[in-house]
């Protein structure tokens, strides 16, 4: 991952950094949720550094390698979650032998998860929340068969969400509730 993320300008030193400080400690080879797979693992201590709650869940595609066995270019993608590398996907190939002396980014797009629940909610929100709510923390929480969204963690271990009515509620863990609040969404998202 360092020869790719080397060849990316300021815009993913975050990554870089990550990489060099000895974030991954490991790998796993899965299937899933992306065909051929690497999950990386990491070293606790340093996920703690880099970890963005209010990251968003994206791809970097158009990252090409020369594998070695197949004597062509691969795409890879680079996934990266809440500000962290996540792992990796080779669409074509189930492995390769890279030679990381050759690596093209020229054709590389982000590409951001969609988030049904946050697409269900978007249209309630307004410009200012549209820049501060993380789709990728949204999610749907259901209370006595009533729907809630939740739109972020409080540190005492709840959260805020809303009803698609954008009533504001607080979602409490212990008990189990929604309380409704009387102040406005954009209070909680200074």
């Amino acid at each position: 991952m360092t020869s790719v993320f080397n060849l990316f300008s300021d815009e993913f030193e975050y990554i870089r950094m990550q990489v060099a400080d000895g974030l991954i400690t490991g790998f796993q080879k899965k299937d899933t949720p992306f065909k051929n797979y690497t999950k990386f693992t990491y070293n606790s201590n340093v996920l703690n550094l880099y970890e963005n709650s209010s990251g968003s869940f994206f791809s970097i595609k158009g990252i090409f390698v020369y594998d070695l066995q197949t004597m062509q270019f691969v795409e890879i993608h680079v996934h990266i979650v809440y500000g962290m590398l996540l792992g990796y996907s080779i669409p074509a190939f189930n492995t390769i032998l890279p030679d990381c002396d050759r690596i093209t980014i020229e054709s590389f797009q982000i590409e951001y998860a969609e988030n049904e629940d946050f697409l269900e909610i978007k249209p309630l929100l307004n410009d200012l929340e549209l820049q501060i709510v993380n789709p990728s923390n949204v999610y749907i929480v259901e209370i006595r068969d009533k729907v809630y969204y939740h739109i972020l963690d409080l540190e005492d271990g709840d959260s805020i969400g809303i009803d698609k009515q954008k009533i504001v509620y607080k979602i409490t863990h212990d008990p189990f509730d929604a309380i409704k609040l009387t102040e406005d969404l954009s209070v909680f998202l200074k």
